[in-house]
């Protein structure tokens, strides 16, 4: 593991002083076309935002001065104008006025007015309805809403499976009995009935709520669930997480052969894709130790061209199968996000991670650049506050487990060395390292010699996952328990 340099004293010290930056305010407006935030700011303990931040998205917004008298202008097709007083509540529309109930103010050629006026405002200039919900910061512009609704369905295991009127993109953070999607650019309103609760052992219920220019779903469970989107988005579907049969009757692991060259994994990839919600849950209780194994790519993501019609999803399953049987030979259980030709998007490899409560996470790709191994634990650009407790932030949750991150990584360089296999630590934002809530690696396997024949070559894989299974086994008691929660 590479050696970080010494704080100073002086550092030390400013490091300590500082406090966690509070939530920057901002208003969220949702149109039938598109949906965009702008920053709200504080002016004599009321809310305000800037008039060009509001109109800018629809037009050409610019706000001209005359002493204390100023104009604004909205070039979008036509143009429009609204005259304001510095210091006045009111404004003047042609020959009507408007009263704004506080008084624009003005700084650094930039105009304010109140946050509850915003509605009021754009509907000068815009025209239509809109519906303010000054509380929560969101500003609805006529038909602007996405509806759902939610099926929990019985069986063994249940799925609550949430139903959306439009594609939602949200972002999801896990915590003990708790999973939680967040909506920012989505007009998501609640339902009639709120929050709805089940009488169910594993899901309890589901909250709606929303603040500060987004809505939240909340998902309260006794088990870790496994989160897929399907249709186009369109659909959200939470179960008591899979792995957990899986775990329960794990595939018997392949006996040892004495000829190397016919180990059981192939690059074949399979040829029934099998979605990732496919087992069925035992109620056995996942073991102590459990390793996530991520061949990356995979369906309609094929990842890089290696040559000679070979794609990068079916090398990082082959090795991917590999690092699975040479764990279970060490009797350490192994499972991966993909068995087959699977399409797996990003957030989902995440989520199904995360609710796994593994112990520890590998991503497997793989390059025709180069030789070696390059072994990459999560960058931040910009130093993260790590919370005491609650919600993790989707975005910088590795930071939490990065120490670890990087103690694994040195263990499994340490094993490529004795293999005469080069391998280089590296740092880098690819997703989903810095989603992951457990110590979590991206492994780029390259040929070992530059020539794509060695990439494929049964010998090498095997090497490779040898050097993988016995860098986790012999880091295992400082993992022993999973994720620090």
């Amino acid at each position: 593991m590479r050696s970080r340099p010494k704080l100073t004293l002086l550092a030390l010290l400013l490091l300590l002083g500082l406090a966690p930056a509070a939530e920057e305010k901002r208003l969220a407006i949702y149109t039938p076309q598109t949906s965009f935030t702008i920053p709200v700011v504080d002016h004599e303990s009321t809310e305000y935002v800037s008039i060009t931040d509001l109109l800018d998205p629809f037009g050409r917004a610019s706000l001209t001065r005359d002493g204390k008298r100023w104009r604004l202008r909205l070039e979008a097709g036509k143009t429009l104008q609204v005259d304001f007083n510095e210091g006045s509540p009111e404004a003047k529309v042609g020959n009507r006025k408007l009263n704004f109930g506080k008084p624009f103010w003005a700084q650094n050629q930039r105009g304010y007015v109140p946050l509850s006026s915003s509605a009021l405002l754009l509907t000068q200039f815009i025209g239509g309805s809109a519906n303010l919900r000054e509380a929560a910061r969101r500003l609805f512009l006529g038909d602007a809403v996405t509806t759902y609704s939610a099926d929990l369905q019985k069986g063994a295991p249940p799925k609550l499976v949430l139903h959306f009127s439009a594609p939602v993109n949200p972002t999801v953070a896990t915590d003990s009995g708790h999973v939680r999607f967040t909506f920012i650019r989505e007009p998501l309103v609640g339902a009639t009935t709120n929050p709805q609760n089940y009488d169910d052992a594993s899901v309890h219920s589901l909250a709606f709520a929303e603040n500060n220019g987004a809505s939240d779903l909340t998902v309260n469970t006794s088990a870790p669930v496994l989160v897929t989107f399907s249709d186009s988005n369109r659909t959200i579907t939470l179960s008591p997480t899979p792995v957990v049969a899986q775990l329960a009757q794990p595939p018997k692991p392949a006996q040892p052969t004495a000829n190397p060259t016919t180990p059981p994994a192939t690059t074949t990839p399979a040829t029934t894709p099998q979605p990732a919600t496919s087992a069925t849950v035992s109620t056995a209780a996942p073991p102590r130790f459990l390793v996530i194994i991520d061949p990356a790519h995979g369906g309609e993501d094929p990842g890089a061209a290696l040559g000679g019609g070979l794609f990068e999803k079916d090398v990082t399953l082959a090795i991917a199968r590999r690092v699975r049987t040479d764990l279970d030979q060490r009797g350490i259980t192994a499972i991966l996000l993909r068995e087959g030709d699977t399409t797996l998007a990003v957030e989902q490899r995440a989520a199904s991670a995360n609710g796994s409560r593994a112990s520890l996470y590998i991503v497997i790709h793989a390059d025709s650049q180069g030789s070696g191994v390059r072994l990459f634990t999560a960058r931040f650009s910009s130093p993260v506050t790590i919370p005491d407790h609650g919600f993790l932030p989707w975005n910088t949750a590795q930071a939490k487990y990065l120490d670890q991150s990087h103690n694994l990584a040195a263990s499994l360089i340490t094993e490529f060395e004795s293999r005469q296999v080069h391998a280089m630590p590296l740092e880098s934002g690819i997703r989903p390292l810095r989603n992951l809530t457990k110590p979590a690696l991206a492994i780029e396997v390259a040929p070992p010699a530059g020539t794509i024949e060695g990439l494929t070559s049964a010998i090498y894989q095997q090497s490779v996952a040898s050097a993988i299974g016995t860098g986790i086994a012999n880091i295992r008691s400082s993992l022993e328990g999973g994720n620090p929660r």
